[in-house]
This record gives C-alpha cells, structure tokens and sequence, in this order.
C-alpha cells in the first residue's frame, strides 16, 4: 500500500511539473529593446499559454504574443482578454523540457534565425551541444546554414541558469544570452547579430499577471 501512495506521489508531482512555470493564463510581461546601428526602439510585450493543443500537436500548448507600445498594469488588466495586436503559436512544457516558439511578427522575424529558447531537466551545467538552422536569412537576403555552438551555465551562489549560443560566420557573428529561472522560467532572452551596423533584440521580464483559466 506504501509504494502504491509513493507511486502515486511521484506521478502526482511530475504532472504538476509538466505545466508549473508557463501555467494556463498566466501573462509574462517584457520589456522589448530593438537595437539596430544607432536605432532603439522600446515596447512591451505579453505571453502567455493555454492548455489548449497548437493545432492539434498534442505535444504542445497554444501560446499567444500580445504587443504593447507602453506598459501599464492597470490598462492591461482591463482590456484582457487581448484581441489586438495578437499571435498563436506554440510552447512545449513539461518533465523533460522546456521549448518556447518566441515571437516573429515584425521586428521579431529575426528571431527565426535564432534557436529557440529551450531547456532540458534536469539542467546539466558545463553542457555544451548544437543547434543548426538551414534557410533564407530574409534580412541579409541569403540562404544561410546557422551552426550554433551552445552550452549551459550555473552561476555560483545562484538558482538561475543561463543558456549561451554563439556563431561566427562570414556574415557576422550571432549570439543568444537566455537565463532561466524557477519561478518565471525565461526571464530574460537576448539575441544579438554583430555585423558592421548591428541588430539585437532583448526581452526583459517586469512583471506576471495571474488570470482566471477561463476568458471572459
């Protein structure tokens, strides 16, 4: 009877596990920089997921961007939920992994050229491995094969986990900087091409909103 319960404990605990972080409607607030040469231009933007598949890939949860020009907790609270401004894709979360599709309309069609933010449990430090993307870079206008050389990194005296990818190529150098921590999960995600003028985007999260798990 004791190892049913502990069995039962156990399977309990990595059910709560699989969606903990990115629970349904839960809404992560960024801040948003776009750097390009001596441009900086700033928004806000909200994520959250819904125990919904993505389109019926029942490996992943719908997961929805919203963009903000400016940020003010009270005036987002009002208008959710959001019906502007808004895109569907899709967020893998559970025992395992962590796999988060980021955003790509706009200024963000940059991160497609990017690994994806992701993160395997338990995180291995000192791990290093490689991600690769084959496709037409659409702001160089070329076809590209990103090869990225990525390892993880546990700071000492620190819970938080940092995800590092670099590529040096002809065309410039690429980097992504993505820490992850327990409670908010990615809190910050860089992204950064180092060519003659320069293009990086950062999202910063400021703040999370608990949101009933039914709309209005």
């Amino acid at each position: 009877m004791k190892k049913i319960l502990l069995l039962c404990a156990m399977l309990f605990a990595l059910a709560a596990n699989a969606q903990n972080v990115y629970r349904p409607y839960r809404e992560f607030v960024y801040k948003v920089t776009v750097r390009c040469g001596d441009s900086v231009h700033t928004s806000y933007l909200s994520m959250w997921a819904t125990d919904s598949a993505f389109e019926a890939d029942a490996s992943q949860r719908q997961l929805f961007y919203a963009y903000h020009d400016n940020y003010n907790k009270d005036s987002l609270a009002a208008a959710w939920p959001y019906k502007d401004r808004v895109e569907c894709t899709g967020i893998i979360e559970n025992d395992k992994k962590v796999w988060i599709h980021p955003p790509r309309s706009g200024e963000f069609a940059m991160l497609e050229y990017f690994p994806f933010p992701e993160l395997q449990f338990p995180a291995k430090c000192k791990h290093k491995y490689r991600r690769s993307f084959l496709g037409h870079v659409d702001f160089l206008d070329k076809f590209m094969y990103l090869r990225y050389k990525m390892s993880i990194e546990c700071p000492a005296n620190s819970d938080d986990i940092w995800v590092f990818g670099e590529f040096n190529g002809k065309s410039g150098k690429w980097d992504e900087e993505l820490m992850y921590e327990d409670e908010t999960g990615f809190s910050f995600m860089g992204f950064f091409y180092n060519s003659p003028i320069g293009k990086s985007i950062v999202l910063e999260l400021i703040d999370t909103i608990e949101h009933k798990t039914t709309e209005k």
